[in-house]
Parts: structure tokens; sequence; C-alpha cells
């Protein structure tokens, strides 16, 4: 087995607050550690826990990639028919859909910021109105030049185009991945 860095997202022991704030209020962490333990049974009793259900999208983009890499890198059966004649191609394969379910996600792209080349531009022109905004309780969308609002459009074009793309390649990785479904055991 592989070792893998420990995903948070995963974790049924969630913790709202610091604790700080649990020393001075110990009945909300005793609140807390009662739903902890009852995730923590439910994963263990049924394989998934209302915090799993709740988000579940989420959950599948966290839990599949991972899985799929562990199949890759572990695994020892393969298909054995076309297009996987070899254990590598199934192992390529496998590593593929990982990375592009991966990419598909709003986190992976929050840790590509030059996904978006107008992010820059946008972001110093926002600043620049909140700046010009001072202290008034308002949108600094509001007090955008018109250079500024010009770098909000194509920002949130761009934006736009980037969400489609990962829509579209979700669905063509789904796809993908339907096609060879029966295939995904070890």
């Amino acid at each position: 087995m592989t070792k893998q860095k420990k995903n948070k997202a995963l974790s049924v022991w969630d913790w709202s607050y610091r604790p700080s704030y649990y020393f001075l209020r110990p009945w909300k962490w005793v609140k807390e550690l009662i739903v902890n333990i009852k995730n923590a049974h439910d994963r263990m009793h049924y394989g998934y826990c209302c915090v799993d259900w709740f988000n579940f999208n989420s959950w599948f983009m966290t839990i599949a990639p991972p899985m799929l890499r562990e199949i890759a890198d572990n695994g020892y059966a393969y298909p054995g028919s076309e297009p996987f004649e070899t254990p590598e191609k199934w192992h390529d394969w496998l590593r593929k859909m990982a990375d592009r379910l991966e990419q598909s996600t709003e986190e992976w792209e929050m840790d590509h910021p030059e996904l978006n080349e107008y992010a820059a531009e946008y972001e110093k022109a926002y600043k620049e109105a909140e700046r010009k905004m001072g202290d008034k309780d308002d949108d600094p969308n509001n007090y955008l030049t018109t250079p500024g609002k010009i770098a909000r459009r194509k920002y949130l074009d761009r934006e736009e185009e980037i969400m489609n793309n990962r829509q579209k390649l979700f669905i063509d990785t789904m796809t993908e991945l339907l096609e060879h479904w029966w295939c995904l055991w070890d």
C-alpha cells in the first residue's frame, strides 16, 4: 500500500472552533464530540456518514482519484483486452483518469490561478475600488473605473469558460470511466 498524505476532507473529526472556544464552552465540545463519534460509527458501519451524502459530489471527487491511483499503483489485475492488453496500459489509464477527475474540481482550479490570466488585473482594479470606496458599506465593484469594469468582465468571462471546460472534462472522464466500469476491480 502506498503512503498517501492524509486528506482532511475525509476526516469525520470536524471541529468548528479553535480549542480555546471549547475551553470556555465545554458543552459545545461534548455536543460536537457526539456528532463526530456518530459520524465515525456510520462510516464504519455503512461505509459513509451524513457528512458524505450532504456533499456527495465533493466526497466522490475527493475519494475517487486516490482510489484509482491505489488500483494503479498496487493492483495486480487488469482487463487483458483492448485497449488494456498490458498492465502498464491499464495503470497509465487509471492514473490519467485520476488526474482528469482532480482537474475537474474547483480546488484544482484554485491551486492553479494562472488559468485565469485576467485575475491579477481584476484583483488590482478591485483593490483600487476598495481604496476609493473607503469606509462606505457598499460593493467595491460599484467603484470600478472603466478599465476596471473591462478587467472584471474579462475575468468573469474567463471564469465561466474555465468552469465549462471543467464540466466538460468531468463528463468526458466519467463517460470514459463508465465504458470500462466493470473492469475497475482488483
